[in-house]
């Protein structure tokens, strides 16, 4: 979550890159987690970046973004255990 000086809490918006499961194993992914950039952008089943990036439709940011490799852990280490923390303690 995102703080501010004023005590409020902020709404962060994350994703993670699930693996193809394998039914999906058969197909390329055309979409490709850039975590650099929070973002994801869509790429032709070769796997090369489109031509044009087209907000909202063929390219997406986010706060943050988790590429496939990524781990429960690590998204809950990013995104959620600040929250659980502050909750806990009240």
């Amino acid at each position: 979550s995102n703080s501010s000086s004023n005590g409020e809490e902020g709404i962060q918006v994350a994703i993670r890159m699930r693996p193809l499961n394998d039914r999906e194993g058969e197909h390329r992914r055309v979409w490709k987690v850039l975590p650099k950039y929070a973002s994801i952008t869509q790429t032709s089943t070769d796997g090369q970046p489109l031509p044009e990036k087209i907000m909202g439709r063929t390219f997406f940011k986010y706060d943050k973004t988790f590429p496939e490799q990524s781990t429960t852990k690590d998204v809950y280490d990013s995104v959620a255990k600040g929250i659980v923390s502050s909750v806990v303690s009240g």
